[in-house]
């Protein structure tokens, strides 16, 4: 029998405020996959929960883990109260940070990436160390339970690494590579944890779900030259224009949600990824007169074959 995809589980207690109230509660943090949910029971199963969570509002916690790691997470919408079990749960509408945030320069960033699991290699670009390794998990087991399940997992990790450079500036870094990816491994490739590493400072985990984790149609660059692929395309990405750049997020998405489903809907998720191409790409104008002069043509041409036979074309296509 196939295993189960693991999940992440925390305990740790701490205080849940909303607006004037303010609960000490222990909980349960839960993640599996991209979704993320917080369990708190009460003593008293059948009336302590409605109580002290009645508040329709949101809420925010500030804690800490059993391991003695501080979690924050604001903007906490509760989603379920009262079951047999006597628990409630909390889905963050916003980041989850575990850790403590530093003010000293960053050492390095690490993403575990969801949907890759080949194609390890190190590069260097624009003074940005980049490189993907394989994580603390067997990742050929790992890719083996995403196609048994059909869902997408945690498989090698990127490490970016740059000296006097903000944790944003790593999330956009991280974001154009992964987009990258998916379009060289035709997988959506993301990451719904990111982690700042201080060194001997201490590090910070932000579960924070990123876009781009659909199952694509398969590879389109060997995975032993997905480091050069890289070297070649991040300088080219970065001259675009955000317009360009967006279009062609657009067209690697569609590229990838063609993998799966009805054979029509996969024809017709190419021919959108063709069109945002097209239109990123294709030079702006006006028709010239002569164009001009056939397009009117043409128009006056099935007007007339219209009233000829009224009944060829009712939907008007």
């Amino acid at each position: 029998m196939t295993d189960q995809p693991k999940f992440t589980q925390f305990r740790g207690e701490g205080v849940f405020v909303s607006g004037d109230y303010r609960i000490n509660m222990h909980f349960t943090v839960q993640r599996q996959f991209s979704h993320i949910v917080f369990v708190v029971q009460g003593d008293d199963p059948i009336n302590a929960l409605y109580q002290q969570f009645t508040k329709k509002e949101l809420w925010s916690l500030s804690g800490q883990l059993e391991d003695g790691r501080p979690i924050l997470a604001d903007q906490l919408i509760l989603t379920k109260i009262g079951s047999i079990e006597g628990d409630a749960e909390f889905s963050p509408l916003a980041d989850v940070v575990i850790g403590q945030s530093n003010p000293s320069p960053l050492v390095e960033a690490r993403y575990p990436l969801v949907g890759m699991f080949d194609g390890k290699f190190s590069v260097e670009d624009s003074g940005w160390t980049i490189e993907v390794f394989d994580s603390e998990e067997n990742t050929a087991h790992v890719k083996d339970l995403s196609k048994a399940w059909g869902v997408p997992l945690e498989g090698l990790t990127l490490r970016l690494a740059k000296s006097q450079t903000t944790f944003d500036e790593y999330h956009e870094n991280a974001r154009e590579i992964m987009l990258l990816l998916s379009l060289a491994v035709g997988n959506g490739v993301t990451s719904n944890r990111q982690i700042a590493d201080w060194g001997n400072q201490g590090t910070m985990e932000v579960w924070r779900r990123f876009t781009g984790d659909e199952i694509g149609p398969g590879e389109i660059v060997p995975t032993f030259r997905l480091g050069r692929f890289l070297e070649q395309t991040l300088p080219v990405w970065r001259q675009w224009e955000p317009d360009t750049k967006s279009e062609a997020r657009l067209a690697v998405s569609y590229i990838n949600l063609s993998g799966t489903g009805y054979l029509d809907t996969r024809l017709f998720q190419i021919t959108q990824a063709w069109e945002f191409l097209a239109a990123a790409w294709m030079p702006k104008g006006k028709l010239n007169a002569l164009e001009n002069d056939l397009r009117k043509r043409i128009k006056y041409s099935y007007r007339e074959w219209k009233k000829e036979h009224p009944e060829a074309d009712p939907s008007g296509y």
